[in-house]
């Protein structure tokens, strides 16, 4: 599906993204109350969630994928440009997600899976 993702942090702050990316699609919610919160990110308050984006190298269009990290209803951490691989990135978010991975490891855990990924 071409489609959009709209990440709200608050009334005065929005991240919108628009792009021709194949994605299911997906939205997060960050502003209200807990209720808006996933299921899974209930208990901890922290949940993670691929954020694309659109890198030009030589001229050329990619659409590439990051993780974001969120608690108590606000993005606290990204990072983009992962990798091109929708699947992989997004299993790695739901392992991180399924996990409850604390926000003190999400950067280490971001470079143990860059290892993996690209030492396939």
């Amino acid at each position: 599906m071409i489609g959009t993702i709209k990440i709200n942090c608050s009334s005065k702050n929005s991240i919108k993204m628009e792009d021709d990316f194949a994605l299911e699609e997906q939205s997060v919610s960050l502003s209200g109350t807990g209720s808006d919160m996933p299921e899974y990110a209930k208990d901890s308050g922290v949940y993670y969630f691929v954020l694309p984006s659109v890198t030009e190298i030589d001229g050329v269009l990619y659409t590439t994928y990051g993780i974001g990290a969120a608690e108590n209803n606000q993005v606290v951490d990204s990072i983009l440009d992962l990798s091109t691989n929708l699947s992989a990135v997004k299993s790695f978010v739901n392992l991180c997600n399924t996990e409850e991975l604390s926000l003190i490891h999400f950067r280490d855990a971001v470079e143990d899976f860059m290892v993996l990924f690209y030492a396939a």
